[in-house]
C-alpha cells in the first residue's frame, strides 16, 4: 500500500511538471506573432484613406493654457499633396501662429509610396518594426522605442494610425511632438478620428474635437499654405532596391515587446502563424477593395 502510495505520488508530481511545461510552451507561442514590413504596413494603412483627397472640416478646438483654455471653431480645408487653410469665422480669436498641420495628411490621399514618404520626413526608422500594445490595443510600432524617436503606432485590426511622434524641425533637441487619434467614425469613403490631441513633449497643447466633416469637395489651393513635407524619392528613404527595399542593406528590425514576440523560436522563414496572419491579411484587403472600388 506504502509503495502504491509514493508511485501514485511520483505519477502525480511528473502530471504536474509537464502540465506546466505544456502551460509554460503554449504563453511562449502565443507571443510569436507575425510582423509584417514597414512597406507593407503603409499599404494597408493607405486602403482606409485612398479614396479621399480633399477635406472640408469643422471642429472644436481647445487650446490649452496655465491660466485659462481657450475654446474656439475652426475650419480646416486640407488636400493632398500637403496643403492646408484654417480660419475662425465666428470669432475674433486668432491664431498666434501658422499651426502644425502635417499630421493630418495621414489621414488622407493615402497611398503606400506616399506615406512612406511622410514616415520618412518626420524621421521614423522603418527598418525597425514591432508587435505591441498602446493603452491595451494591439498595435504595430513603426519607429523605435526609445522616448527620443519619432514613431507610428497603427492599429493592428483596422491598420489605423493610433499615435504619431515626430518632429517639426530637424533640430534633434527639439521636444517630440505627440498627436494621438481617438474615436475614429467610418465615412462613406474612409475613416475619420472624432477627437485628436496635440501635445509637445509631455504638454498638451491642444485638442480637436471633430463636428463635421466633408471629403472630395472642392478646395482653393490659391489660398493655401504647404505644411512642410518633403516628399523624398524612395531610394533615397531605403537606399536600396525599390521593388525590394528590405531584403538588401541593413537587415530589418522585426522585433517583439513582452506583449507580443515577433520572430519564430525555430527560425523558419513561414510559420502556421504567419500563415493565418497571411490568409486574415487577404481578407482584410480583399474587403477594402469590395468597399472603395
Amino acid at each position: 500500500m506504502i509503495l502504491n502510495w509514493r508511485r501514485i505520488k511520483k505519477l502525480t508530481c511528473c502530471l504536474i511538471f509537464l502540465l506546466f511545461v505544456t502551460l509554460a510552451s503554449f504563453q511562449a507561442n502565443r507571443g510569436h506573432a507575425y510582423v509584417m514590413p514597414a512597406e507593407q504596413l503603409a499599404e494597408l494603412m493607405a486602403m482606409n484613406f485612398s479614396q479621399i483627397n480633399t477635406l472640408f472640416i469643422t471642429q472644436s478646438t481647445t487650446m490649452k493654457d496655465q491660466e485659462e483654455d481657450t475654446l474656439v471653431n475652426e475650419q480646416i480645408w486640407l488636400s493632398v499633396p500637403d496643403l492646408f487653410h484654417t480660419t475662425t469665422p465666428d470669432q475674433g480669436t486668432k491664431r498666434a501662429v501658422v499651426p502644425d498641420m502635417a499630421y493630418r495628411q495621414l489621414l488622407m490621399g493615402g497611398t503606400k509610396e506616399r506615406y512612406e514618404q511622410i514616415f520618412f520626413w518626420m524621421g521614423i526608422d522603418l527598418q525597425s518594426v514591432v508587435f505591441t500594445r498602446l493603452d491595451g490595443i494591439v498595435a504595430y510600432r513603426l519607429g523605435k522605442e526609445d522616448a527620443e524617436s519619432p514613431k507610428i503606432y497603427i492599429e493592428k485590426k483596422r491598420f489605423l494610425p493610433l499615435l504619431v511622434e515626430y518632429r517639426v524641425s530637424s533640430d534633434p533637441g527639439d521636444d517630440l511632438i505627440s498627436v494621438r487619434f481617438s474615436d475614429y467614425k467610418e465615412l462613406e469613403n474612409g475613416w475619420y478620428p472624432s477627437l485628436i490631441s496635440y501635445s509637445s513633449g509631455t504638454t498638451l497643447l491642444e485638442t480637436y474635437l471633430i463636428k463635421n466633416i466633408q471629403t472630395n469637395i472642392l478646395v482653393n489651393t490659391s489660398l493655401m499654405s504647404s505644411s512642410g513635407i518633403e516628399f523624398s524619392p524612395l531610394e533615397e528613404i531605403y537606399g536600396r532596391d525599390t521593388e525590394n527595399p528590405l531584403t538588401e542593406g541593413t537587415e530589418q528590425e522585426v522585433a517583439a515587446s513582452p506583449e507580443a514576440q515577433a520572430m519564430n523560436s525555430d527560425g523558419t522563414e513561414e510559420s502556421e502563424q504567419e500563415k493565418i496572419e497571411d490568409i486574415r491579411l487577404r481578407d482584410i484587403i480583399n474587403s477594402f477593395q469590395e468597399k472603395y472600388q
